[in-house]
């Protein structure tokens, strides 16, 4: 692999590491252990819905 070629590569894995924090930290919340946000529909929370017939 080239020397550039690598460096972007590095590159781009930091950035994916530290996107990864920030989506951490927004779903965990202020350490609280909750799911906040857009996961808490993922997760179940926010009432609504309801099955069908």
């Amino acid at each position: 692999m080239g020397e550039k070629a690598k460096q972007q590569a590095e590159e781009a894995w930091g950035a994916a590491k530290e996107t990864t924090e920030k989506i951490k930290e927004t779903v965990v919340g202020a350490g609280d252990g909750e799911p906040t946000g857009m996961m808490t529909l993922a997760l179940g929370g926010g009432g609504g819905g309801g099955g069908g017939g």
